[in-house]
């Protein structure tokens, strides 16, 4: 439509239809198509490349940090591992918890049914668990302290640029 009325402007005004105006209308058109091509391709793999890189982070670091609040809370008990949750809380978005296998909070928080529902979905599954909270992003990595007792370590909170953006939201990593 709108080459239609350049082309239309063209002929009026100039008194003839031109090949060059032609040209120059379906290079301009074609530029803006590459143009926004590029955008959209350039976004698309920039979030896919975000969350790839937020769970591999996930599946290497959050199973250690897991394992030591447990082996602390074991060990050196509640105080101790009060210190290392807020450790973990001071280095990133999350806040963190450490659970039974049974869903309790081992600090005495409370905690949503969300959180909860993902806590036993990663006792069942042995496997780290993603869900959303009312307001954040919950993780749910179990494991198993030195006494063999199973544990849960919950990280709750925001979400880095564009995470979740194109995948299921309750995935299991």
């Amino acid at each position: 439509m709108l080459i239609r009325q350049a082309l239309q402007f063209g002929k009026n005004k100039l008194g003839i239809e031109s090949l060059f105006w032609k040209i120059f209308l379906w290079f301009w058109l074609a530029m803006v198509l590459i143009g926004a091509t590029f955008l959209v391709s350039s976004v698309v793999t920039q979030s896919e490349s975000q969350d790839n890189r937020f769970h591999l982070m996930i599946q290497s670091v959050v199973p250690l940090q897991a394992q030591h609040a447990a082996t602390l809370f074991e060990q050196d008990g509640p105080e101790k591992l009060s210190e290392y949750l807020r450790q973990i809380e001071a280095s990133g978005p999350f806040h963190a918890s450490l659970h039974r296998a049974s869903g309790e909070n081992l600090l005495a928080g409370q905690d949503s049914k969300s959180t909860r529902d993902v806590i036993l979905r990663a006792v069942k599954s042995r496997e780290t668990q993603y869900g959303n909270g009312q307001t954040s992003r919950l993780i749910a990595q179990p494991t198993t302290g030195l006494s063999g007792k199973k544990y849960v370590l919950c990280l709750e909170g925001g979400m880095p640029p564009f995470l979740g953006f194109l995948h299921d939201e309750t995935s299991t990593g």
